[in-house]
């Protein structure tokens, strides 16, 4: 993929954000990886334009892109930007009632939301059995997954959070022995050599 092709697909799909400014080479090339190659680690600083570049990997791969945030918050703030953008977007975090988690999932499993984005907390993937449920019935439509502050996955890091490494095992229950899984996209702002030894082995990114 051209990466002047990338840059005529963001003045598309976002042409407010577009108007303000050009996506940067760095950005361009990780988001061309993503595409039309394997599952891909991106080293990029805090404030950097990560969110654009899963949003724009997302869309031009098609289908639904599963983004596991480690945030309430975060997940909250990306949602609410990309909604602007006018994409639809599904969220599932704790701060949600189990009602209201419940009835959207279940509402997703029959077709009848059909989100571009879903954002999901890592503690949901871990632990919700219905969630689990749900993307297993729409698995072919997940095109890719985006583990926002990756590192998290690894104990050989201070922000090693337990249910982050657990997110594999999601992924085998749900694709079990296909070979058509979703890409990966895995991002963070630093890591240490073992940790990249970890995210690298677990995610199965060359």
């Amino acid at each position: 993929m051209e990466l002047s092709n990338i840059q005529e697909s963001f003045q598309k799909f976002f042409p407010e954000l577009a108007g303000q400014f050009m996506l940067k080479d760095f950005q361009k090339n990780v988001i061309a990886n993503t595409v039309e190659n394997d599952n891909t680690l991106c080293i990029m600083q805090t404030g950097g334009g990560k969110s654009l570049i899963y949003w724009m990997s997302g869309i031009l791969l098609g289908g639904i892109t599963i983004v596991v945030s480690p945030l309430i918050a975060l997940i909250d703030e990306q949602s609410e930007k990309i909604e602007k953008q006018g994409f639809e977007v599904l969220k599932i975090h704790g701060g949600i009632s189990a009602a209201k988690q419940e009835k959207v999932l279940i509402d997703f499993a029959n077709g009848k939301i059909n989100p571009h984005f879903i954002f999901v907390s890592p503690e949901k993937i871990a632990t919700d059995g219905l969630f689990e449920y749900c993307i297993k019935n729409r698995k072919n439509e997940v095109k890719l997954i985006v583990i926002d502050e990756v590192h998290c996955v690894s104990q050989w890091g201070s922000g090693f959070r337990p249910f982050y490494a657990r997110i594999p095992n999601f992924l085998d229950c749900i694709y079990e022995d296909s070979i058509k899984r979703p890409k990966i996209l895995a991002l963070t702002a630093t890591l240490n050599p073992k940790e990249l030894i970890d995210i690298c082995r677990e995610f199965k990114i060359q």
